[in-house]
């Protein structure tokens, strides 16, 4: 199987050098999500970078320095990887969260450089302090993400809330749709609640 695509991925790269336009990129792109690359390999890769982070970071198996750690943060990260690949609504909503997630911090990082311009700085000050500019950019970036991920996650809460920031809910609202409200204003308030907090507590 792996020869195979091999030869294939050859075949398309040599016409690809012989053609014209972009169409034998498309080809060789297509060839490799026709093998997997995209609904396994790289969702595998994901899972098991951040499950294996995550463990290596917290230290919640132990200090890293333990000859023992490591090997058993990574067969753990190895087992979750494949337990997400072969379970297919997670990695649907992984191609269609990430590739958003990756739009918004290209926005998140265009707005700094904007903002950075007229004098505004990001992180702590010289007192250690959070300013209120990145404050607020935290929560705007909360919500929009909130919201992107409403508009593809299967979770009515989200959804109420993506349709919401979209303006596609009507007026009339009915008595289920203003409980997922309350829902999801809670899923929006807890976090902008501690973020708060925290910067208060900060001064």
């Amino acid at each position: 199987m792996a020869i195979q695509f091999l030869v294939q991925l050859a075949e398309e790269l040599t016409e690809s050098a012989e053609g014209i336009g972009i169409a034998p990129v498309d080809r060789v792109l297509n060839l490799i999500a026709q093998f997997g690359f995209f609904k396994v390999v790289l969702p595998f890769l994901l899972t098991f970078a951040i499950v294996y982070g995550v463990l290596m970071k917290t230290g919640v198996l132990g200090e890293p320095d333990k000859a023992w750690v490591k090997p058993v943060a990574a067969s753990i990260a190895f087992a979750v990887g494949f337990f997400v690949v072969a379970y297919t609504p997670v990695v649907t909503a992984i191609q269609q969260v990430v590739p958003q997630a990756g739009f918004l911090i290209i926005l998140v990082v265009l707005m700094m450089m904007i903002l950075t311009m007229f004098g505004i700085s990001f992180g702590p000050s010289a007192t250690g302090k959070w300013n209120t500019a990145m404050v607020i950019g935290v929560l705007v970036v909360i919500v929009i993400f909130v919201a992107m991920v409403g508009a593809v996650a299967p979770i009515p809460s989200l959804q109420i809330f993506s349709q919401f920031m979209m303006g596609l809910i009507p007026i009339e609202l009915t008595e289920q749709e203003i409980v997922w409200l309350v829902a999801a204003a809670l899923v929006i308030g807890i976090p902008i609640a501690i973020l708060y907090l925290m910067y208060t507590v900060s001064e």
